[in-house]
């Protein structure tokens, strides 16, 4: 296999995402796309990886994350992703205090100073409509202090009390290429 220097899109599924990880990934200079999925179902308190300008990512314009069974693990610090646009958070699984907890979403996107849209898909079947409404409701708060005051988000979820809830919306809707701004 040749240099992976001009590697521009990555898709991985890994067992658990540790920080060397995020090291090599970054390093690789022309990167514009990343995919992970993080299947680490531990469910040890404080694992928060933070993503800082020293692991690098100079050209990301997307990244899509998936957790599962966990809270928002990621933190992101001043000046990281430079170019970062368009990032996906998916957290799925069931549902616990923490996502509901006091700061369960406060992870720095105000540090993401290139952002233009933010989509969040909840992936919790059995969320009750009062959790759902807290977790959109600190994404809005978090948004709020990004400096793009136009930052659109974009919430999804996968519940059985989003159906009637006309402020999210669908997989299907989710899966499109649209451009709505649910808020």
């Amino acid at each position: 296999m040749g240099s992976l220097a001009n590697l521009q899109k990555l898709r991985l599924e890994l067992e658990r995402i540790q920080h060397e990880d995020l090291c090599m990934l970054g390093a690789l200079p022309a990167m514009l796309t990343l995919d992970l999925n993080n299947n680490d179902k531990s469910h040890c308190e404080d694992m928060k990886m933070t993503i800082s300008r020293e692991l690098g990512f100079p050209c990301l314009k997307e990244f899509n994350y998936k957790t599962q069974d966990r809270t928002m693990d990621l933190m992101f610090t001043a000046r990281c992703m430079p170019k970062l646009e368009k990032p996906e958070i998916w957290l799925s699984g069931q549902q616990n205090e923490s996502l509901i907890s006091a700061g369960a979403f406060c992870f720095g996107i105000k540090n993401l100073s290139s952002l233009v849209t933010f989509r969040f898909m909840l992936d919790c079947p059995v969320a009750t409509r009062s959790t759902v409404g807290t977790v959109k409701d600190s994404l809005e708060k978090e948004i709020g202090k990004h400096p793009n005051s136009r930052l659109n988000l974009i919430f999804g979820c996968l519940s059985s009390s989003c159906w009637t809830n006309d402020k999210a919306i669908s997989l299907a809707e989710w899966t499109r290429e649209s451009r709505c701004c649910c808020t």
